[in-house]
């Protein structure tokens, strides 16, 4: 959970990050290029040791054993990268780049609405230009370590004109919160001219969608409006649900922390609102917004019945494992969720409430929660971060695997020396933030370590 909406986009290629330079080129993609590495990793089928991907026009083409593939296309221009492995890049299905600059400025603290009103106090110092140099920031920490897909909240149109220019995919949902008394109407009409343009801008590689923050920050007005406009205009959106204890008191019992404390903090009549179902799932579901196109963040406290309305529903999910743990508020039911058949994505969320924005850090921080358990295999962790997470942004046609006809939308990293016959579980135990040589968006290099 992040409150970007509370207080108060520069091209990535050439930039640097953290002092670290970052080798990079605008390359349009190529006809008929062969990639070949140490091990291709397509995420939907086996791993292909001494594998290949065959690109053409921005999509893949074939992905195989790369002597068949140079024998059957031996015109195609060959770039090997040993040492090598390639893999889809990796899809962070919840971010908030606009927070990025309060890393270290938003500690833990020892309960969920304190921090919150810590957050609000920071981001309120931050003006338009910091906003914009977070963004830039974050979106670099992301690329560094091989994220080409994100699932990005975003207050301001800094964001959307970043990603844009930087070549990268993903889903902007805009968010809205808040329990105003004015004119709903007419801030309806006003987010769907908001929306209406960034659409109209968005180029082939941006998704434009909504935010409607959580159930608890939106007054039930609000949030029935919003709720009859996404029915009208079937966009993708994108909603913090479940995430704290403090959320389920308020909607099962009316009282708690939220109406106690952050209401009145931020000028909300604890008095005058009240909690209209008995759960934030409940909310939703009255409202008819359980559909295929809601992506749900968090679910720390969702019940198995719940969860089993979510997989009816056709609804995603993304979690956010080490935000959860930095912030106290549980562990997600991972493996219920799995069972259910529920697409299941992976996010950072912000450095508000992570340590990094890195995917492989998280893989790595889920590997350890299960690693006395043999019920989260390391290449369903990889799938979370990858093709499940395009599922939950609803991309997966076009990305999140190495397939024939999908986008090109892939990364190389460094093969770890102790790889088995599948380097999956050596991959994220051990990729760190230097292992990146190549990153690939529809065919067009964004990074390039290693100068293919």
């Amino acid at each position: 959970m992040q409150y970007s909406g509370w207080g108060r986009l520069t091209r990535v290629r050439g930039s640097s990050y953290a002092g670290t330079a970052m080798p990079q080129t605008s390359q349009t993609p190529r006809d008929n290029v062969l990639l070949s590495a140490d091990w291709v990793l397509p995420v939907s089928s086996a791993p292909v040791r001494k594998g290949g991907v065959l690109l053409e026009g921005g999509r893949i083409v074939a992905v195989g054993p790369a002597e068949i593939l140079r024998h059957d296309m031996p015109r195609a221009v060959y770039r090997p990268l040993q040492g090598h492995t390639l893999m889809p890049g990796l899809v962070n299905a919840h971010t908030h780049l606009e927070l990025t600059a309060l890393k270290d400025r938003v500690p833990p603290a020892d309960d969920f609405v304190s921090w919150i009103l810590r957050l609000i106090a920071e981001k309120q110092t931050m003006n338009d230009g910091a906003i914009e140099a977070s963004v830039q920031r974050g979106l670099e920490e992301c690329l560094a370590s091989g994220t080409t897909c994100l699932g990005e909240i975003a207050n301001t149109r800094h964001s959307f004109r970043i990603l844009r220019d930087a070549g990268v995919r993903g889903v902007i949902f805009y968010e809205i919160l808040g329990r105003p008394a004015g004119d709903l109407p007419a801030r309806i009409e006003a987010l769907r001219t908001t929306i209406e343009t960034l659409r109209a801008a968005s180029g082939e590689r941006l998704a434009i969608g909504v935010s409607p923050h959580s159930p608890y920050t939106l007054s039930p007005e609000l949030f029935a409006h919003l709720a009859a406009y996404l029915h009208t205009e079937r966009l993708p959106y994108t909603i913090h649900l479940a995430e704290s204890r403090d959320e389920m008191d308020y909607f099962r019992h009316d009282r708690g922390a939220l109406k106690e404390r952050l209401f009145p903090a931020v000028g909300w009549d604890p008095v005058g609102h009240r909690a209209q179902a008995g759960s934030p799932l409940a909310q939703l579901d009255g409202l008819g917004l359980l559909t295929p196109r809601l992506l749900a963040v968090h679910g720390v406290h969702l019940t198995p019945r719940e969860i089993a309305r979510l997989q009816q529903a056709g609804a995603s999910l993304a979690i956010c494992p080490r935000s959860n743990e930095t912030l106290r508020v549980g562990r997600a039911p991972i493996m219920d969720m799995l069972r259910a058949g529920i697409p299941v994505g992976l996010g950072t969320d912000s450095l508000a409430s992570n340590r990094s924005l890195s995917l492989w850090d998280e893989m790595r921080f889920l590997r350890q929660c299960y690693q006395d358990s043999d019920t989260l295999a390391p290449t369903q962790i990889l799938r979370m971060a990858t093709l499940d997470g395009a599922r939950a942004l609803g991309l997966a046609a076009a990305i999140g695997s190495l397939e024939a006809g999908k986008k090109a939308d892939l990364i190389a990293v460094g093969t770890p020396a102790s790889c088995g016959e599948d380097p999956t579980e050596a991959l994220i135990d051990e990729t760190g933030p230097d292992a990146l040589a190549l990153a690939m968006v529809a065919g067009e290099t964004l990074i390039d370590r290693i100068g293919i």
